[in-house]
């Protein structure tokens, strides 16, 4: 028997496994053909919105809109909230993700159906390094029919166990459905389960804009995604979105900066094209639970307000790799003085973890 009648369900993951407190990641089987339904699996070489504005959660999906706030799905606020963490990375199990908690959160309690799935979260600390908020599609603009956009989100591609890859698809908007939500159809691609919350991308003039969040998918008889989506319009709710985002934050402005640049890229040490320079002497050593290396002050002047990150990798059980930032400040250096950079380390005494293997130092000055 043939089923042709689809239906729209809510696009959660009810279950996914829970992320260590460290970054942890290690092998795992991969299928190369897994992607989002009909779409491709994002790289560390990618650099659109769907790289550096897109982010994980329990379950969904996230966008970047502020140096400290995700927007998702109002039917993601449970599940997020209860996991706790905001991941960045192109895999939740990858080398290079980090994990970020949530401090709180909010959700539009008026949530009925696809067109007003709203909720956002507030992180405990900025987004790191090479991430950027997604410029909200204003109030009053429309998509055109037919426009490409692009669709992204760790959810499964209608195979089992295929939740926490960052996937991405382009797509076609293809009008209004009901009460307003933008229905998005591209013959077999489509959101599937776990990109509840994820992004609608729309390219206006040469700029990138969330214009929507993902709500539902349209499924067969079998349950598979199948077709298409529908989104929440983010121009449409876009006064409960500012308003979500003024209460979590106290700021009147609470996109502001954050929807241009949050903070200075941290820099590479020894890097000469940086008015602040910095030179590693010597190698990383272990004092207790303090890490500590010098670098010496070579910018021939002195610079203030300069936080230093060292991220240190270690194994987990001898089968994992971990890697978790340490930072520490200093609020004047004078031209060519030594300092002793010291972290504390507060995986020092934990069993699970190794020796340091590799390590990076890098540092962010305001002057």
């Amino acid at each position: 028997m043939i089923f042709k009648k689809q239906r729209t369900l809510p696009l959660l993951l009810s279950s996914v496994a829970a992320l260590t407190t460290l970054n942890a990641c290690g092998k795992k089987a991969e299928n190369s053909d897994l992607d989002i339904v009909g779409g491709r699996r994002v790289t560390a070489q990618d650099s659109g919105p769907e790289k550096i504005s897109t982010v994980g959660l329990n379950g969904c999906t996230g966008t970047i809109i502020a140096k400290d706030l995700i927007l998702t799905a109002a039917h993601c606020y449970d599940n997020s909230v209860q996991g706790g963490y905001v991941l960045f990375g192109i895999q939740f199990n990858g080398r290079d993700r980090k994990i970020i908690n949530i401090e709180k959160a909010t959700v539009n309690r008026a949530y009925t159906d696809p067109h007003n799935d709203v909720a956002m979260l507030k992180l405990a600390s900025d987004i790191p390094a090479g991430y950027k908020p997604a410029k909200l599609l204003p109030a009053g603009v429309s998509l055109t029919n037919g426009q490409t956009v692009r669709q992204a989100g760790y959810g499964s591609d209608n195979t089992p166990n295929s939740f926490g890859t960052l996937r991405t698809v382009d797509s076609r908007y293809v009008g209004q459905g009901s009460r307003g939500s933008l229905s998005v159809r591209n013959g077999s691609t489509a959101a599937c389960s776990g990109d509840s919350g994820g992004p609608l991308y729309v390219q206006q003039n040469g700029e990138w804009y969330v214009a929507g969040i993902a709500s539902t998918a349209y499924m067969d008889a079998q349950r598979r995604c199948v077709g298409g989506n529908e989104y929440a319009s983010v121009s449409q709710n876009y006064s409960m979105i500012l308003d979500m985002a003024r209460q979590l934050t106290g700021r009147q402005d609470p996109l502001g900066s954050g929807n241009e640049a949050p903070k200075p890229d941290p820099d590479d040490l020894n890097d000469p094209t940086k008015p602040a320079k910095f030179q590693l002497l010597g190698e990383l050593t272990e004092q207790g639970d303090r890490l500590v290396i010098q670098a010496k002050n070579i910018s021939g002047r002195a610079v203030r307000n300069c936080e230093f990150t060292l991220t240190p990798i270690r194994s987990f059980y001898g089968f994992y790799r971990v890697s978790y930032d340490l930072t520490f400040r200093v609020s004047e250096s004078a031209a060519d003085q030594v300092l002793n950079l010291t972290f504390q380390d507060p995986y020092a005494n934990d069993s699970r973890l190794g020796e340091i293997e590799e390590y990076s130092v890098k540092k962010t000055c305001q002057e």
